[in-house]
């Protein structure tokens, strides 16, 4: 996301959890009365790491992701990976931007072939808070990816714009993540960022 008041790209709404093989219900917390946290989670028909390398393709995420308009890699002091992500959309007529740069920790030592990749606000002029998880769980032939994000706007952007946007835009994105991991053939699986 980039900077001016949030959101981003009208998407489909939470009604799409409700189609077969959809994100199941967007759930949204409040640990604080300008925090929120947002989780929800879909089945892929595809193996974790088919998922894991779809996701952690940085540079090419904002190819398919809908409301994602830039990620790029950056430098990171540690050799770490760092990613600036910037979202666009209109919404009343008007552009929104809103960005983030985020140092990202891929976790591939969980038991039972699980992975997941924690991200944490490294800078932002849109939030003062955000991050969270990917989490990927191995079902068969299958994967459960399960997003998490905990956000706390900056400045006169109310939390529950934010929170409505995100519980918009968050199934499609699900949608999109599935969509690009069960359409890899073994050529381009095999060609993808490890």
């Amino acid at each position: 996301p980039l900077p001016h008041p949030r959101p981003c790209r009208e998407l489909a709404p939470p009604c799409v959890s409700a189609v077969a093989g959809g994100p199941e219900r967007v759930t949204i917390m409040s640990p604080a009365r300008d925090r929120r946290k947002i989780v929800s989670s879909i089945i892929i028909d595809a193996p974790v790491m088919a998922v894991w390398r779809v996701l952690t393709d940085y540079e090419r995420l904002a190819e398919y992701v809908p409301n994602l308009a830039m990620s790029k890699r950056r430098h990171h002091p540690r050799g770490g990976i760092r990613l600036e992500q910037c979202g666009v959309q209109r919404i009343l007529g008007f552009e929104f931007k809103a960005s983030v740069i985020m140092d990202m920790t891929e976790d591939i030592s969980l038991e039972n072939s699980q992975r997941r990749i924690l991200f944490h606000m490294v800078e932002s002029r849109d939030f003062k808070k955000f991050e969270g998880v990917w989490h990927l769980t191995p079902l068969g032939n299958k994967c459960r990816l399960r997003y998490e994000v905990e956000i706390q706007p900056r400045g006169l952007v109310p939390v529950r714009a934010i929170e409505w946007r995100i519980k918009e835009d968050l199934p499609g994105n699900l949608i999109a993540v599935k969509t690009k991991t069960e359409s890899l053939t073994p050529a381009e699986l095999a060609r993808v960022h490890a």
